[in-house]
């Protein structure tokens, strides 16, 4: 079987975001024409795409909503019309000063009817302004789904192994810092009725009925209480202050791993999507060869078959082909490596501009093919 002269290739993404997205990415994230010459990471990519699909989601929601507004505006000026088409002909068929007001009325009609169209016309504007934004948007999703190479998948596999490795570690710290040994406090009762009683006298303080002096041999009091002899009591309540810091602080960052691990966890069904779409593009480029080559061997054969009627006096193209030969037609796919081919056949379109030039008369260019194939085999054996 012919094949045209091609090679297939393990498709690999692309990574490059097109212009359309240069008013739509955020201004703190790199700027479009940084990413348009540097290749996006996996992770990059599935980035953007959630920016995206969340933008178009709350485009397409504004234009519904100006969609429904231009509605209701329509039926207004609708209601409108009809008034001011009744008191012009009101106006029209009675004398002056019949109805007072209507002229006032008259001018009220025709100033709401043309603040309607006014407000319609600048509705429909938005609604195609959002339109647009709404194709660029998918543009800029569709160009950011167009597959991943499995090492980026292995690299997302990683990372997710990465992170479920520090979440057991950090449970096990925060585990071990609970268990931590708390402090023994015997005067506890003590030291409340005496920081209860300190808090009165400074109140009494404030008030004038006490003295500031007062104050120390009270503190000096509850001192004692704090620290025995050799200082132990307050060692060991700045230990257990650090053993409560460390526990928040291992909490937090247990936290954090935990949202980084849930959002890989989320993004691999898309990262598995991207790696199969990859997998497809490689697989339609195969698919679009033979389409191809499948093409080129029905035309020759259906060319062979006009040279034979055309030049064997009595021949039939029963002789080669079956009487109900049909039109080959090969299905195509809404993928990237069949962007180029023919919307209803895979191999048509491309088969064409390979072998003859662009002509309806599929039977004659391939008659005419073959026997200028046919003179050159002939001239080249004599």
């Amino acid at each position: 079987m012919p094949t045209p002269h091609s090679t297939t290739t393990a498709h690999q993404p692309k990574n490059v975001l097109g212009k359309a997205l240069s008013s739509l990415m955020p201004k703190t994230r790199k700027s479009v024409d940084s990413i348009s010459q540097a290749p996006l990471s996996l992770k990059e990519r599935l980035a953007y795409r959630i920016e995206l699909k969340e933008q178009l989601a709350s485009t397409e929601l504004e234009a519904g909503r100006v969609h429904e507004r231009i509605n209701q505006q329509c039926i207004k000026q609708r209601q409108v019309h009809d008034e001011l088409a009744g008191l012009t002909a009101r106006a029209e068929s009675s004398s002056r000063g019949s109805y007072p007001g209507l002229e006032g009325q008259l001018k009220a009609a025709k100033a709401e009817l043309s603040r309607l169209k006014e407000r319609i016309t600048t509705d429909k504007h938005h609604r195609q302004q959002l339109h647009g934004e709404i194709g660029a948007l998918r543009q800029g999703i569709q160009q950011l789904s167009q597959g991943a190479a499995l090492e980026e998948v292995r690299e997302h596999q990683k990372a997710l192994q990465a992170a479920e490795a520090e979440m057991v570690r950090f449970e096990a710290l925060v585990r071990d810092a609970q268990a931590a040994p708390t402090l023994e406090r015997t005067d506890d009762d003590a030291l409340d009725a005496l920081q209860q009683t300190r808090e009165d006298l400074l109140a009494d303080i404030a008030t004038g009925e006490a003295k500031p002096e007062e104050l120390a041999a009270l503190d000096a009091e509850i001192q004692e209480i704090l620290s025995d002899s050799d200082g132990h009591q307050a060692s060991a309540l700045s230990q257990e202050r650090n053993n409560a810091q460390t526990l928040a602080g291992l909490k937090r960052r247990l936290s954090a791993v935990q949202a980084r691990l849930e959002a890989l966890k989320a993004q691999t069904p898309e990262v598995i999507e991207q790696l199969l779409i990859a997998r497809a593009e490689a697989a339609a480029e195969e698919y679009l060869a033979h389409a191809q080559a499948l093409q080129l061997s029905c035309r020759q054969l259906q060319g062979i078959a006009e040279l034979l009627t055309s030049a064997v006096p009595g021949a039939s193209k029963a002789q080669l082909l079956s009487g109900g030969w049909p039109l080959l037609m090969i299905p195509t796919l809404p993928l990237q490596a069949l962007r180029e081919a023919n919307h209803t056949d895979a191999g048509r379109d491309i088969e064409r501009q390979l072998l003859w030039p662009v002509d309806d008369n599929y039977s004659e260019c391939a008659r005419q093919s073959l026997v200028i194939r046919e003179t050159e085999e002939v001239e080249r054996m004599s």
